[in-house]
């Protein structure tokens, strides 16, 4: 059963009641199966509303049925291809590695392709938050997840990019280049497992979240390091997702030199250290994309931060310092409270 969009955005909010509500079907104690459906159905409008009311009034009880089982069989089909993925899908790490370990001398050994490759990804990451901004005047329901109060335009996305990709030639690249010229990488022929590369790559963004958290704490602290390093990147007090890596080169250099230290710190697989700086990207550019959506990570995992929580810390110039988790600010006292989603949608 393929799933249109609007049920994808509701499939979050609705798992655990829909579960509920499947038990409290089967284990119905009325005699009649007709009695047990009609007031499943019921409940269900309230739970899938607004987009399952037209099911169960237009086609019936037995058409609400279908699509609360086809939700459900679609449902386990995921969480069992994600399980799958992370703990049963070490023969295509296997098989990705193989392609790069053939390819290391050019893929993992040229400053030119990491950078490249740096540069692109958080483009790419970038790339749909930056449609959403550019419909969003046309798409109604997209207003209730947007969290800023400036919608950015197109031609402040590419002065942005433009600005990026000027510091990541003149900074960046030198800085992988020397990097890539000292450091002794060891490359295996084997992949890690998914659990192996799952385990250091949550290292690694432990690692980097700790190391990120003091340093921007004392670049906050210290007005020298603020106005001639931090400064540039909190002139966007509306986030966007490219702004996530729009910051002085300095402050570029020392975001790309805590990654690499994290990376040696944990003494992770190659392939590890792939994923590590993808999530990291990823991580930024949700961070900064101005959007709170039913299905972001912090929704998911409260332990994240997400756009709200590094949202506030732009409008506030203050607190809420690490990029990932929540734990440090809440050890040190720096945590903002989160005002900015409360409307709309919570």
């Amino acid at each position: 059963m393929r799933l249109t969009n609007r049920e994808t955005l509701s499939f979050k909010l609705v798992k655990l009641r829909l579960w509920e509500e499947s038990i409290s079907f089967h284990r119905c104690g009325s005699r009649s199966n007709s009695h047990c459906l009609s007031q499943s159905c019921v409940r269900m409008k309230v739970i899938f509303k607004p987009f399952a009311s037209k099911d169960c009034t237009s086609g019936g009880h037995h058409r609400c049925c279908s699509f609360i089982r086809g939700y459900v069989e679609t449902t386990v089909t995921r969480m069992t291809l994600l399980f799958s993925l992370i703990f049963g899908g070490d023969a295509l790490l296997q098989w990705i590695w193989d392609f790069i370990y053939a390819e290391r001398h050019v893929l993992l050994r040229s400053p030119h392709i990491s950078v490249f490759a740096a540069f692109s990804t958080h483009l790419i990451f970038s790339v749909p938050f930056m449609l959403l901004d550019v419909f969003s005047s046309h798409v109604g329901w997209l207003h209730k997840y947007r969290i800023c109060r400036e919608v950015v335009g197109f031609h402040q996305w590419f002065r942005c990019a433009t600005r990026i990709l000027w510091k990541y030639m003149v900074g960046v690249l030198p800085l992988t280049a020397l990097f890539l010229s000292v450091r002794r990488t060891h490359f295996p022929e084997r992949a890690p497992s998914c659990f192996h590369a799952f385990r250091e790559c949550v290292s690694c963004m432990l690692i980097f979240d700790t190391l990120f958290f003091f340093c921007h704490y004392t670049i906050h602290k210290i007005p020298w390091l603020y106005h001639n390093v931090h400064h540039i990147h909190h002139l966007n007090r509306d986030t966007f997702a490219l702004a996530a890596q729009d910051a002085s080169i300095s402050e570029l250099l020392s975001l790309q030199t805590l990654a690499f230290i994290s990376a040696m710190l944990v003494g992770c697989h190659p392939f590890s250290e792939i994923l590590f700086h993808l999530v990291n990207t990823w991580m930024a550019v949700e961070d900064h994309c101005g959007y709170d959506f039913p299905w972001s990570l912090h929704r998911l995992l409260p332990c994240f931060g997400g756009a709200p929580h590094h949202l506030a810390h732009h409008q506030q110039f203050k607190g809420n310092f690490a990029p990932y988790f929540r734990h440090w600010d809440y050890i040190f006292g720096t945590s903002l409270p989160i005002l900015v989603n409360e409307r709309g949608h919570r």
